[in-house]
């Protein structure tokens, strides 16, 4: 009997290439008696772990480090000269792949989160990475690979926000990579070194104040009609890829106005004005704003004042980004607002509101009759009687007009000399009058339905008595 024995390493990955797990597999032969057994004994061997990163790109042609516009938007720029360099962090040696590429790397026109990953990445289709991936990359190494010939098209309406141009590793899944944070790298869309930058787009500059501070008083209590000298800073960022100068002695490029409203709104109905005490100086907003940077500027100073009038309405405190008089850059000045609520830094202190009541009239009720007004004697007496009765307010000339309708009344009786009263029944709360009267001669009662208006408007107020 004789015995031969074989290693076999089989890899189990996509297209037949190394990956977890991959078997080892031990091949024993018998020969006996001219007959041959294979056995197969199988084994886990541990795929390789392998932190591969890029480590740099550089840009030969076009050169990024020119004032020369070398991307214009919606057009295809061609990039005749570049290199990317990925390196293995290690711990493993990336071996040879045997059936397709380790990886690929592919090219992104993005934006950058605050934690300076990528945010809304756009693929440049047209870039190819023609090296091979395939070969070995040991551990503590890196490998350079060129590329040429491919076209990069910015598009306008990424102007505001994707401000890099960035590769990244695409596993292909034949190793373990722990740490995919490193995958990729991004360079600005600016002037600058081959390896730093990739050169200056025509995406028009865009200033957007973007916060207020106020750093003195702390805190900031305010009282209405109080002044306050108050310092702040504000924090502006442009949106674009055309940088902004700052101002200088003899240029005037940055400018604000400042304001105090009930809403965050430069047409706020509640609103008072505070630029005429607005105090800065040139050299305080000097610094101008990078392609897609930011900028702080301090040491701005204001004297805030709460009006009394709708003192508890204001709530805001707002900044107006303006160009200077001499500023000849772009900027979409729909965005130019930007508000810090109060409560944020301070309180305001109002007077407290008072009402007073409107003066009001007290209504009463006055009886209108038909029938007679009777008197004993005296003053004579209005009785509620079978009349409308109509709601008025008491005024000077209702009590005249009383005093003048009792003197009528009075010179009407004194007409009607020979007419004695002799008796008067009256009942009052809207209920009938009984009058009856006796003349001396007859004894002939007068009743109170024979007294009948007549239009001559005597004395007696328009009615004269009849008898039957």
């Amino acid at each position: 009997m004789t015995v031969r024995k074989r290693k076999l390493t089989t890899y189990c990955g996509e297209n037949g290439d190394p990956t977890i797990p991959s078997l080892q597999i031990d091949m024993a032969v018998f020969h006996f008696d001219g007959f041959m057994f294979l056995l197969v004994f199988a084994s886990t061997v541990t795929a390789q772990n392998c932190d591969l990163t890029v480590k740099d790109m550089n840009f030969g042609d076009p050169n990024p480090n020119t004032d020369t516009i070398r991307y214009v938007t919606d057009v295809d720029t061609t990039v005749d000269i570049f290199f990317a360099y990925v390196g293995n962090n290690g711990p493993d040696n990336l071996p040879a792949g045997t059936a397709g590429e380790h990886f690929e790397i592919k090219m992104y026109i993005s934006a950058l989160d605050d934690s300076g990953n990528m945010d809304d990445p756009e693929e440049v289709t047209t870039y190819i990475n023609g090296d091979s991936k395939v070969d070995e990359l040991p551990a503590s190494d890196e490998k350079s690979y060129a590329s040429n010939g491919f076209t990069i098209q910015y598009h306008s309406s990424k102007c505001s926000t994707h401000s890099h141009l960035c590769l990244k590793i695409v596993k292909n899944g034949v190793y373990t990579d722990n740490d995919p944070t490193n995958d990729f790298q991004c360079l600005p869309f600016v002037k600058g070194a081959s390896t730093a930058a990739v050169g200056l787009t025509n995406c028009q500059s865009d200033v957007i104040p973007t916060s207020i501070s106020v750093s003195d008083p702390n805190p900031a209590n305010f009282s209405s009609n109080e002044p306050v000298n108050a310092t702040f800073s504000v924090n502006l960022q442009n949106a674009g890829g055309t940088k902004v100068p700052g101002s200088t002695s003899t240029s005037d490029n940055i400018a604000f106005s400042i304001f105090i409203a009930d809403t965050v709104s430069e047409s706020a109905s509640i609103k008072s004005d505070l630029t005429d005490s607005l105090v800065y100086t040139w050299n305080d907003v000097s610094t101008g704003i990078d392609e897609w940077g930011e900028v702080a500027y301090d040491n701005l100073k204001v004297t805030i004042a709460i009006p009394v009038l709708d003192c508890d309405q204001y709530q805001y405190l707002c900044i107006v980004f303006e160009k200077g008089v001499n500023a000849a850059f772009d900027d979409d000045e729909s965005n130019n607002l930007v508000c810090i609520p109060f409560s944020d830094f301070g309180s305001i202190s109002c007077p407290v509101r008072t009402t007073t009541a409107p003066v009001r009239t007290t209504p009463i009720a006055i009886a209108s009759t038909s029938k007679v007004i009777s008197t004993t004697g005296g003053a004579p007496n209005v009785t509620m009687s079978e009349g409308n009765t109509g709601i008025v307010n008491i005024h000077v000339g209702v009590v005249v007009g009383i005093a003048l309708s009792c003197a009528v009344v009075g010179a009407g009786l004194a007409f009607l000399g020979p007419i004695v009263v002799k008796k008067i029944l009256v009942k009052i709360n809207t209920k009938k009058v009984d009058i009856t009267d006796h003349t001396p001669d007859d004894k002939t009662p007068v009743k109170a339905t024979d007294i009948k208006p007549t239009p001559d408007g005597n004395a007696n107020g328009g009615a004269v008595l009849t008898e039957p």
